[in-house]
């Protein structure tokens, strides 16, 4: 069976709060043998802080451990929330076939604002609120995630300015939108894939 970090937190917990308390019972016991004369090396001072050391090894050990499960926790609950944000982005690829399909592309014609969806229909406050924590992903992972939602970025505010002002963008935005959008989901699917293993 493989090595779960997780699934021991009980044993890590223990090990980092009462680690350093392990040293008097056994100090206390070795002793008395050490009184009755069954053990004398243990008269030696190094006996005690070679205890002192061990205890203090299982506390670093348990902390390390637990360090390691909250880390582990903090992924999952990020990449959970990221997975909840993208999910929610069902409608990505009828906008993309939508504008794929215009019969009037840029530079010839402007986008219409009837052609493309509310900006907010393509939610990212979740990849806003956790800059912070992206480091807890693989670094493939990190970087095909802020790739997609740096793209997703630069789409809505091109798609912001054709719903309120379609003469105001200029026309290499419109260009852009109708070009690179449609590849938009096809990113979306493999970062889900890639989220999904975690």
């Amino acid at each position: 069976m493989m090595w779960e970090f997780g699934n021991y937190w009980m044993l890590i917990l223990f090990a980092s709060i009462f680690g350093s308390f392990l040293v008097w019972p056994i100090d206390s016991l070795f002793y008395k043998f050490a009184v009755l004369g069954k053990l004398e090396f243990l008269n030696d001072p190094a006996t005690g802080n070679l205890f002192l050391l061990l205890a203090s090894l299982i506390g670093v050990i348990g902390s390390f451990l637990l360090y390691i499960k909250r880390r582990r926790d903090r992924r999952r609950k990020l990449t959970q929330a990221l997975l909840t944000e993208l999910e929610g982005m069902e409608n990505m690829d009828n906008s993309a076939d939508t504008l794929s399909s215009l019969s009037e592309k840029p530079p010839e014609s402007r986008v219409s604002p009837s052609k493309v969806p509310p900006a907010e229909s393509f939610p990212t406050t979740v990849f806003d609120n956790n800059t912070s924590e992206l480091g807890l992903l693989s670094e493939d992972d990190l970087a095909a995630t802020v790739n997609f939602y740096t793209a997703l970025h630069k789409h809505k505010a091109i798609i912001r300015g054709i719903r309120t002002n379609p003469e105001g963008v200029p026309m290499p935005d419109h260009e852009a939108l109708v070009e690179d959008f449609p590849d938009l989901p096809s990113q979306r699917k493999k970062l889900l894939e890639r989220l999904r293993g975690y």
